[in-house]
């Protein structure tokens, strides 16, 4: 049998590399995150980790690049798809609920990131974090666009689309990082298409209710 093409080894290791810092930084934060504790979880040595990330930062920048990209692509994909109004808004909520349950950590890790950028912690550099709601911000942007222009004149105007779609975004992934405690918080079942669909979509004649 032909021995794995180096890159493809490559390629393998720096997934597992992302994916076990992506839960230790998610569990832990930066500062509490430990390099060796990351590459022993990958598998790999330290050395070998900081061949492919040559520190704690570029790491962490990896890591918090790839959970925005797999959020937006996560919700970008079904905001474009043909339907109706109340279809892809019904739709982009279940790609937001299966985001988080096939990736329960990256909820987690972009509410920290988005704290860390306004600590004053100095154990936390700041030039990992380039503005985390910079990063949020087009995910934002591009479903206001799309509740602006295809919802109306189904909502009140009394809703702000913009804060109204933020509170449900980060609602979700708050309530998706307390794990079993959101219940004491949110009640047992996901209230998130509810409250989209009462925010967004209150004249909805096509999404189940």
């Amino acid at each position: 049998m032909a021995r794995p093409k180096r890159d493809s080894i490559s390629v393998a290791t720096t997934e597992r590399l992302l994916t076990a810092a992506a839960e230790a930084f998610a569990l832990d934060g930066f500062r509490g995150a430990r390099l060796g504790d990351i590459a022993s979880a990958a598998g790999v040595r330290r050395p070998s980790l900081l061949y492919h990330y040559p520190s704690k930062v570029a790491l962490y920048q990896a890591v918090v690049d790839q959970a925005f990209v797999a959020l937006a692509d996560a919700i970008g994909r079904v905001a474009s798809t043909p339907g109706t109004y109340g279809q892809r808004l019904q739709a982009i909520t279940a790609a937001l609920i299966s985001f988080e349950r096939q990736r329960p950590h990256l909820g987690r890790l972009i509410l920290r990131a988005l704290l860390d950028r306004n600590t004053r912690d100095d154990a936390v550099p700041t030039e990992r974090t380039v503005s985390m709601a910079e990063r949020l911000s087009p995910i934002i942007d591009r479903l206001e666009a799309f509740v602006t222009s295809d919802g109306p004149p189904r909502l009140p105007d009394a809703v702000p689309v913009r804060a109204a779609v933020s509170t449900l975004l980060v609602g979700h992934l708050t309530r998706a990082s307390l794990g079993p405690d959101a219940v004491l918080l949110f009640g047992a079942a996901d209230p998130t298409p509810a409250l989209t669909r009462a925010l967004l979509n209150p004249s909805d004649t096509d999404t189940p209710r």
